[in-house]
């Protein structure tokens, strides 16, 4: 009995009857060594997808999967060596995700579930970064992530989401960034400068917007916002800060900022339409607002 051969038993598998696709476009460049690129556009509903991805180096992986989907685009660029960039759009039209990597050793994963319309960008340019963006159910969000330098982790998770916006950008090292987005019409934008710092924010209901700055080392913030139409801005210079800002109910607005070492900033804001202004310098400094 005669075996068929990988090759012959993949091209057997693409044109049987479990398998109906058609109008995909793939394109591959590669120049280097020990490179590893897979585009799979398969299955049933799977239709006018394009994946394109360049690899210029060494030891780089890369991989698309467009199942189900129609009228989508991943692109995947890769410069340096040891990178790895994964893309996953299922279920979904018309979506867009990029991952561009030069220098060594990054990680890029993009996982688009039953969107339509959404999009995903991830840069990274230095050493050991990890950016994940993962949209689940939802239409016409963004999600960025920028990183440069070494060592940053950064997550986007959009679920259930319309028109949602999230921008991470990461200089320095050892930075964490993640957000979470769920409801509608949501912008949430952080900035990070100098090491290990950690921002986290979240955002549940409809039309909130936030923003986060960071430059110094080894500071915390978190913004949780739940109801509709809150804003909060928080900015941090220095080491060992720590700042919280919570709005649950309609239309808050809540702003910090802080420089120097030690300080701590906690606003909490439950009802309806409340305001509070923090500024801190110096260090060791405390204070709380419940409104």
């Amino acid at each position: 009995m005669k075996t068929l051969t990988p090759i012959a038993l993949a091209l057997t598998l693409a044109i049987s009857g479990t398998a109906y696709a058609g109008g995909n476009t793939a394109t591959q460049d590669q120049s280097g060594g020990h490179n590893h690129a897979t585009v799979t556009q398969t299955g049933p509903l799977t239709w006018n997808n394009t994946a394109m991805q360049s690899q210029y180096g060494d030891h780089n992986s890369a991989d698309i999967v467009h199942a189900a989907e129609h009228g989508s685009y991943a692109y995947q660029y890769q410069e340096g060596d040891h990178h790895s960039a994964e893309t996953l759009q299922s279920g979904g039209i018309g979506n867009e995700a990029f991952s561009l990597q030069s220098g060594a050793h990054n990680v890029s994963e993009t996982l688009q579930f039953g969107q339509i319309g959404s999009y995903s960008m991830h840069e990274q340019s230095g050493d050991n970064h990890y950016a994940l963006t993962f949209q689940l159910g939802g239409i016409g969000n963004s999600a960025q992530i920028t990183q440069s330098d070494s060592h940053n982790t950064a997550t986007v998770t959009q679920v259930a989401s319309v028109g949602s916006e999230a921008v991470i950008r990461q200089r320095g090292e050892l930075q964490n960034a993640d957000t979470f987005q769920s409801g509608f019409g949501h912008d949430a934008r952080m900035r990070q400068s100098g090491e290990s710092n950690d921002v986290d924010i979240r955002q549940l209901g409809g039309d909130h917007y936030a923003r986060m700055r960071q430059r110094g080392h080894n500071q915390e913030a978190d913004i949780s916002q739940a109801g509709y139409d809150h804003s909060a801005r928080a900015r941090q210079s220095g080491h060992h800060n720590d700042v919280y800002l919570g709005q649950i109910g309609s239309g808050h607005t809540a702003m910090a900022h802080q420089s120097g070492h030690h300080n701590n900033i906690l606003v909490g804001q439950f009802g309806l339409h409340e305001t509070a202004t923090v500024m801190q310098s110096g260090h060791a400094n405390q204070s709380y607002v419940f409104q």
